[in-house]
């Protein structure tokens, strides 16, 4: 019995074994994973946001289905061992999920956008300021609220002549005065103001030089004179101008020449750095501007003579020298000093002409071959004798003379350019300059003896 027993077990287990290997399959094949998915290709979050991604992991069945979440960029997007993804800040990462068993990997996209937020308003760490020239003051803008999404300001001026400002709120002051300093953000235009005033710092002068050295001038001349100060910002400029003597008189640098000599100009400043100017004056020639006969026109007898003068203007002509000269000798001869000849019947112009020949007069000669001289009318046996001091009168002299008539009449009357002065007993009348305009005027004196009436008349001159 006892060997039976032992030969059945021999025989039992053999065919167990192969039962076992034959008949249960299942419990001892692995199911490799072929591949795995995310349900999200890419996503989009805002910063502090969450999204959970689940993967799948192919075929279902796969024995090891275990997965590990990575991410590219950590500081962009973090995700858990769950696949949990938290946006951090902007930017992109991408989620990586990894199977244990074959390494099969899928990608989720993130876009990180930032959550913007609004500014507020923005301050400066000065509000107003005083600077003197050449100096600079840099400006700080502060955005509020702190975490504002955009913090980019500029900075303008509104007086860039007076304060300027950089891109970066350095302020540069250029001249005296005030200007305004102002900050914008870029976001929600929100400004700020620094109010700045500008005084011109104190600068003293080192030198003085004149824009000319040395000068030649003639008197009455001028020369405007300018100061060169060093150095070129030197404040206060405030410059005193003299000369050393009389001959020249100096204003603002403006010289006026007044006496022949040699002159010093100056230009002084308030801490006393001076410039000169030496100047050497002489005497200006002063040209003739007018010359003026005594008389308009003449009437002469052959060999009768008249003696004519001339007056040149100014009267501190430097050549007062006066030409006589006759159109026609054969008519009439004038002499150097003006005397005129009447050599036969007939018309000639005497000539008063400036040294230079620039300026002239002329006197218009009548010689009557008949052998009268004078203006009237009546028997020719009575002659007028009208006797004046002079006829030439200037009006800012106020000069007066006194016209007279020579013999015994019975009646006078005195006419000025044809107009009746009145019917006098005088046998003389006075004329004024101040009273009568500039030019020629003719005199003319009407006498009566008993029925017969003669006259005659004389040319005045009135000038300036």
């Amino acid at each position: 019995m006892k060997k039976k027993r032992g030969q059945s077990l021999a025989i039992l287990c053999p065919l167990f074994l192969c039962l076992l290997v034959l008949g249960c399959p299942e419990a001892i094949k692995l199911i490799s994973v072929a591949s795995v998915s995310i349900d999200k290709a890419e996503a989009s979050l805002k910063e502090g946001e969450t999204l959970q991604l689940t993967a799948a992991v192919s075929p279902s069945d796969a024995s090891n289905k275990a997965v590990s979440w990575t991410s590219s960029d950590s500081s962009i997007a973090s995700v858990s061992s769950s696949g949990l993804v938290t946006a951090v800040s902007a930017g992109n990462a991408d989620i990586t999920v990894t199977t244990e068993d074959g390494s099969k990997t899928a990608v989720c996209a993130v876009t990180v956008t930032p959550v913007l937020v609004p500014v507020e308003s923005v301050a400066l760490s000065v509000n107003s300021a005083e600077m003197k020239t050449g100096e600079t003051l840099q400006l700080a803008a502060t955005v509020s609220p702190s975490d504002s999404s955009n913090k980019a300001v500029s900075w303008t001026s509104s007086n860039v002549s007076i304060a300027s400002v950089s891109s970066s709120g350095l302020v540069t002051a250029v001249s005296a005065g005030s200007a305004n300093i102002t900050v914008t953000t870029e976001e929600g235009s929100k400004t700020a103001v620094c109010a700045v005033t500008v005084t011109t710092a104190l600068v003293p002068v080192e030198s003085i030089a004149l824009s000319v050295a040395t000068a030649e001038m003639t008197t009455g001349q001028t020369l405007q004179l300018s100061a060169i100060v060093t150095p070129a910002n030197a404040y206060p400029v405030e410059l005193e101008w003299f000369t050393n003597n009389y001959n020249a008189e100096v204003e603002n640098g403006l010289v006026t020449a007044k006496d022949a000599g040699t002159v010093k100009i100056f230009a002084r400043s308030s801490n006393y750095k001076i410039g000169e100017c030496l100047i050497n004056i002489t005497t200006a020639a002063v040209p003739v501007t007018s010359v003026i006969a005594s008389q308009e026109s003449i009437t002469l007898v052959p060999g009768e003579t008249d003696q004519l003068s001339a007056s040149v203007l100014p009267s501190n002509a430097s050549i007062p020298n006066v030409v006589w000269s006759s159109s026609d000798t054969s008519v009439a001869t004038v002499s150097a000093d003006g005397l005129v000849t009447a050599v036969s019947g007939g018309s000639a112009v005497i000539t008063a002409a400036s040294a230079d020949g620039s300026k002239t007069d002329t006197v218009a000669v009548t010689v009557e071959a008949s052998g009268i001289s004078v203006i009237f009318e009546g028997p020719a046996d009575e002659y007028i004798d009208m006797t004046a001091p002079k006829d030439v009168l200037r009006k800012s002299s106020w000069d007066s003379i006194k016209i007279s008539v020579a013999g015994e009449w019975d009646s006078y009357e005195w006419c000025l350019n044809g107009v009746l002065e009145g019917a006098l007993i005088e046998s003389y009348m006075y004329f004024h300059s101040s009273e009568n305009p500039l030019g020629y005027h003719e005199l003319t004196v009407i006498v009566g003896k008993g029925s017969a009436y003669y006259s005659k008349s004389l040319k005045l001159r009135v000038i300036e």
